[in-house]
């Protein structure tokens, strides 16, 4: 029997989250290291860390780390802001590949010259001493208001699962696909997403070659919907729909800000009903997320051990 042999710079980067968000997260990478090969993972079933204990949020990130690793990775990008600094030390030392996190982006905030910064994120991100650490750095420069949501990143979660129903697509094969087609409209032959139980424990997996029972082309007419609209538009659809009054009554409580920094990966998806809830009051406003960041850390990173592909 013959075995390709895999090389070192073709292993997978694992990206992880507890839901949908970290799929922002894989659209910057994608696009700042379109030769890469990527496995994303969550939970099997959706459950956003922000309002658990750090101890669950731990032992939840170290299986999907753990899994991620059983597949080979070279690198592990953890897109949570809410996972990035609970005991991430740790699997640091345990599996000697490079991690990469999230942090909100007050410094680019600040940076473009916001003065009036608005910081949305979770309850678990607004305790953390990094994250206090980082305010505090640039509260002399900038005023910054930190509101941490309970409920915002569940929603779109739920909204993502709403959408999946209607469409009765397969969960795992369009989360990634689907996303990345639209977004950079090309094949996506290498790059594949899991849930937990769909992972192929053998470790066998060829990474320099399309596999072709996980890996699916949605340009082609067979993979679209019969209203020839992609997953992603209903998504954004059901989002405006289910979303917009409760990110509208966030967004009311703080009429004086020139920017918000969006602290949590799933919130990305929200930038449109944002934009439109200014737009409407003829008002201009920036937005910042980590995920160029995530990318460019994760470019330098593997440069540095040679693993760019």
């Amino acid at each position: 029997m013959k075995y390709k042999v895999v090389q070192e710079r073709d292993r997978p980067i694992g990206v992880l989250d507890s839901g949908i968000g970290g799929l922002s997260t894989l659209m910057a990478l994608k696009e700042h290291l379109p030769r890469e090969n990527f496995i994303y993972i969550c939970p099997d079933s959706f459950e956003p860390f922000g309002n658990m204990p750090e101890s669950t949020i731990f032992q939840k990130s170290a299986k999907l780390v753990d899994t991620l690793m059983q597949q080979n990775c070279k690198a592990i990008v953890i897109a949570c802001n809410t996972a990035t600094n609970v005991g991430v030390a740790n699997l640091k030392l345990k599996y000697k590949v490079p991690f990469v996190g999230c942090e909100p982006a007050i410094k680019p905030a600040v940076e473009q010259g916001n003065k009036n910064i608005l910081v949305l994120c979770t309850v678990s991100t607004s305790r953390q001493p990094k994250f206090v650490e980082l305010k505090k750095k640039y509260d002399n420069i900038a005023t910054i208001t930190v509101a941490p949501q309970t409920d915002l990143a569940k929603m779109i979660d739920d909204t993502y699962t709403e959408c999946v129903q209607n469409n009765d697509t397969p969960h795992a094969h369009i989360i990634q696909n689907e996303i990345l087609k639209k977004q950079y409209k090309t094949t996506l032959k290498q790059a594949n997403l899991y849930n937990n139980t769909t992972l192929d424990k053998s470790n066998s997996y060829d990474y320099t070659t399309p596999d072709k029972s996980n890996s699916y082309d949605y340009t082609t007419p067979e993979h679209t919907n019969s209203q020839n609209c992609s997953i992603l538009d209903d998504f954004y659809t059901l989002l405006q729909k289910n979303l917009t009054k409760p990110v509208h009554d966030i967004l009311d409580q703080y009429p004086d800000i020139d920017g918000i920094v969006l602290g949590c990966t799933h919130y990305v998806f929200l930038s449109k009903i944002i934009t439109d809830y200014y737009t409407s009051k003829n008002k201009t406003i920036s937005l910042h997320d980590g995920n160029t960041g995530i990318a460019k850390r994760l470019r330098y990173e593997l440069g540095k051990i040679r693993q760019l592909r």
